[in-house]
Order: structure tokens, then sequence, then C-alpha cells
């Protein structure tokens, strides 16, 4: 059973189960519950759970369907698939089985931390190092006293990835820059917090920071994933001998006009015309 049918409040305010004050256990049971929603801390202050944790649990991959993200979970636990449902995974990661997750005398050690550091077992591995910008954030946020996702906040608008387009010579590299603009005119970089993925794999990479680095000739793009939105980036790699645009065969429709410039972009010459009914049979 868990916690959130005990009167959870997603906005991370809770109310007390009716009891017993007079009776010692029920005291104990109150001062529990307020270590472990944070009482004493300032909300206002901590990571944002929407939009800094929520974020990187993606970016690490904790949510997707292969790892916590899938229906029954893994190991126990569960996140809800790319971090759809961030009222319940408040819940889950901050008060399922009695707040196991969580040390609130040290933060820092929580289990939730040590998991994804690699310092416990854990069967997606190390995730990130102790004292890296994913490890501070998270242990901000615990430190804050966990809050969950505010009634009030900003939501995310738009987001930009920067350069959108780009030529790049084989084994050249790129910085990708992502900006994140929210509903309060606030523009924030969050290229350290978004997932990176690259469509084809053997003629581009692209690291965890957003450099990439072009492999061999050809036409691909980069996917930028934050919360419910994406960015894409085109480059294109062309081959060593450019072909003018003079040289291709005359156009004789708007295609003909796109396609020939972006095989002269790329170093490709175009294949000799064909018969009607070669063109229909391909």
């Amino acid at each position: 059973m868990y916690l959130i049918d005990r009167g959870y409040d997603p906005t991370h305010s809770f109310r007390l189960p009716s009891m017993n004050l007079n009776n010692p256990t029920s005291w104990i049971a109150v001062i529990a519950m307020l270590l472990v929603n944070g009482v004493g801390y300032g909300a206002e202050t901590a990571p944002s759970f929407l939009h800094e944790i929520m974020p990187l649990l993606t970016r690490h991959g904790c949510n997707q369907g292969a790892c916590h993200g899938k229906g029954n979970g893994q190991n126990g636990f569960r996140l809800s698939l790319r971090g759809y449902a961030p009222e319940l995974d408040h819940a889950w990661l901050t008060r399922e089985f009695l707040a196991r997750r969580i040390d609130t005398a040290d933060p820092g050690e929580s289990l939730l931390v040590r998991k994804a550091m690699g310092e416990v077992m854990h069967e997606g591995g190390r995730l990130f190092s102790r004292n890296s910008k994913s490890h501070e954030v998270m242990v901000q946020w615990l430190k804050a006293g966990m809050p969950g996702p505010l009634k009030n906040e900003a939501k995310l608008t738009g987001l930009k990835i920067t350069p959108a387009t780009m030529l790049l010579a084989k084994d050249q590299k790129q910085q990708l820059k992502v900006l994140a603009e929210f509903s309060d005119s606030k523009t924030v970089d969050v290229t350290w917090l978004v997932k990176f993925a690259v469509a084809d794999a053997s003629q581009l990479s692209v690291d965890a920071s957003g450099l990439v680095t072009a492999l061999r000739p050809g036409e691909t793009s980069v996917q930028v994933f934050f919360e419910d939105q994406v960015a894409i980036a085109t480059f294109t790699t062309p081959y060593k001998n450019p072909i003018p645009i003079a040289s291709f065969p005359k156009v004789i429709n708007p295609v003909d006009d796109a396609v020939f410039k972006k095989l002269s972009g790329l170093g490709i010459p175009a294949s000799a015309s064909c018969t009607d009914e070669v063109f229909l049979r391909r």
C-alpha cells in the first residue's frame, strides 16, 4: 500500500491521519511524518521537482520503459513513464515503503542517491558521480525537504536548441546549447538537464553534455528531450568533392530544385533521368 492513499497532497502539503495524541506512539508517528515532509525547510529555495528533479531522472534513463518506467516498475521501485505523472513520482520517491529511500538525518547518504552513484548495487549502474551537478541538485532537493510539484509553478512553453542547423566536416565537433522558455517569461539554460539522442549513430555522435561529433558524410538529426517538449537540430556532413549545382540536370519542377540543392550540399551527384515507367516502379 502506498502512502499516497493516506491523504497525500501533490503540492507537498499534508494532513495527519486521525490519531490519539495522548498516546506516545502517536507522537512518534507525527515526528516521523514531519521529518519526511521536510517541515522547517524553505521549499522556495529548493530545486524544482518539476523542472529539475524530474528532468534529471529522465536524462539518466530512470523513468524509461526499460527501467523503472515500465508498468510494474523494476526491483520494487516504479516511476511514471517519462515522468508524465509527477505527483505519483513524488509520492513513490519520498513516501513509499515508509520513505526507505530517504535518509532525513543525512540526505546525501540516502539510498536514492547512493544507488544512482553506484555505491549500492544497482542494475542501472552508476548514473552520476559524487559532487557532479546531478548529485549536487539531488542532494539540495533532499536537504530542502523534498518539495513536490507546486500549484503556481511556471510552465514550460518552449524549447530551443542552437545551432538548429549546421554544416560539419568529418571529425568536426560542435557544442549544443538548449534553452527552456517558461510562462513567467524566464529563459533558462537546461543543456545539462536534457536528454540527447541521435537519429543515426553511425553518422553522428552526441555525448551527455551535448557535444556533437561528425563521423561520416550524410545528414542526420539530434533530438533533445526536456519535460513534454522535443527540439531537433539537423547536421549535414558533405562528401569531400563538392558538386556545383550547375552540373545537375535541368530543373523542371519545385521538387527537383529542392532535391538538387540538397544533393549539391552533400556532394552527391544526381541520378540520371529515367523513363516514366521506371519512375512509377521506383
